[in-house]
């Protein structure tokens, strides 16, 4: 019983933290149910228990404290209070993000299972889907060749489109580099992925095979070329290829993806 009164004073902070009021109780009761469903995953995982705690207070888990309480969330997370999701009598997986950018990854295309093998083994409720509606007929919904470059990125920066969560901030953005920052900016986050993830950082070999290889001193050295090597069924992309003087790299995986090439003022 200790556990379940602790768990809904948690989610009292989550829940404000990780969704607006502005979205309606209904909303915030859906979430109370997901932020719920995950924080007893981590707690029967043991994910932390080396560490000391059961969940983490950031995004490797979930937001705590980043908003103060509120009486709508409190009300959310009261009305739910002990409502968990579950499959076959097991707890579903309730990831959850804040913008799909108008498509959905497959959970298996993003995250590796244990072994460092990706993909990952699929699950049906949380595959790739498009979330954007017909231009053509809102009371539809918009599908493309998420695999076609040219038109996922017409699809990326179409300004027009709706959908579920195009009035997000995050829906549509856009980030210029010159080569020289871009450069820059890979050769001081490539080692650091590698020494965090080495097996999803991969190094061309004589063979032209990628293999697992330590990052040079001087990382790819200039910039030649970089280009989308395989994407998910989602158009997120698995695979991504950098050609430099040093060599040429594999980055697997979205998150080493995006931590490689995101800007930082300090590179740039």
């Amino acid at each position: 019983m200790a556990l379940g009164k602790n768990m809904e004073q948690y989610l009292y902070q989550v829940v404000p933290s990780e969704m607006p009021a502005s979205f309606g109780l209904e909303a915030l009761k859906a979430q109370s149910v997901a932020a719920r469903t995950y924080a007893m995953s981590d707690y029967f995982s043991n994910r932390y228990a080396q560490r000391g705690f059961h969940v983490d207070d950031s995004t490797l888990s979930q937001v705590y404290n980043n908003s103060a309480e509120s009486t709508l969330h409190t009300q959310a997370v009261n009305e739910t209070a002990g409502m968990i999701m579950e499959q076959n009598g097991t707890l579903v997986d309730a990831r959850y993000y804040s913008t799909s950018g108008g498509y959905g990854a497959a959970k298996h295309e993003v995250w590796s299972d244990a072994g460092n093998i990706f993909p990952g083994s699929p699950i049906a409720y949380l595959s790739a889907r498009s979330f954007t509606y017909d231009p053509a007929d809102s009371s539809k919904i918009y599908n493309m060749n998420t695999q076609d470059e040219a038109a996922l990125n017409a699809f990326y920066k179409d300004l027009t489109l709706n959908g579920y969560d195009s009035a997000s901030y995050y829906f549509r953005w856009k980030v210029g580099f010159s080569k020289l920052e871009l450069e820059n900016t890979i050769n001081q986050n490539l080692a650091g992925r590698y020494a965090a993830d080495p097996a999803f950082i991969l190094t061309k070999d004589a063979a032209g095979n990628f293999v697992q290889k330590a990052i040079p001193a001087s990382g790819i050295g200039q910039l030649k070329n970089l280009y989308v090597a395989k994407r998910g069924q989602g158009g997120n992309m698995m695979e991504l290829v950098v050609e430099g003087t040093t060599g040429t790299y594999k980055i697997v995986k979205e998150y080493n993806i995006r931590f490689t090439i995101r800007p930082s003022k300090t590179y740039t």
